[in-house]
């Protein structure tokens, strides 16, 4: 199993990039644990960490000859070897009870579904703050997000 670690801060945040590649003609499991001296800020999906993700690090399953670049943040600075990568004989146990919040889907209603017209009241005064010629901050303020609304729809 090779690996290569790098590290790149961010203001008070260390982002680590790992490439792993499977240099054997089998499956096989890998491990990468972190080794900085901070917690793991795995990525996520809907609020929750992605598939392989636990607080010390990842655990996949790489095809033989596969490249998986996997990456992660942590409060903690840069070190020179910022992770451990160990092979694991046997694959990582399939999680028994799937996090049903992972399976949901995005939340967040359809764009089409808030509805595409301006009502008619709020037109009108945004014609009225129009024609007065020099809207006060807050108006144009208003305006422009109303200029929006209507690119969108």
């Amino acid at each position: 199993m090779n690996h290569d670690a790098r590290t790149v801060e961010r203001g008070d945040v260390t982002l680590v990039a790992v490439l792993v590649e499977n240099t054997t003609d089998r499956e096989r499991g890998v491990r990468v644990t972190n080794l900085l001296d901070g917690p793991v800020w795995p990525p996520r999906t809907n609020g929750v960490p992605d598939d392989g993700w636990s607080e010390s690090g990842y655990e996949g399953v790489l095809a033989p000859g596969e490249r998986r670049g996997v990456g992660y943040a942590t409060p903690a600075p840069p070190a020179p070897n910022p992770v451990r990568v160990d092979p694991l004989e046997r694959a990582p146990a399939a999680t028994p009870n799937p996090d049903p919040v992972r399976d949901l889907p995005d939340p967040r209603p359809p764009r089409d579904a808030l509805g595409s017209s301006v009502p008619a009241a709020v037109t009108d005064w945004l014609d009225r703050v129009e024609s007065r010629g020099r809207p006060t901050e807050r108006e144009r303020d208003v305006l422009e997000r109303a200029a929006r609304l209507r690119e969108d729809a």
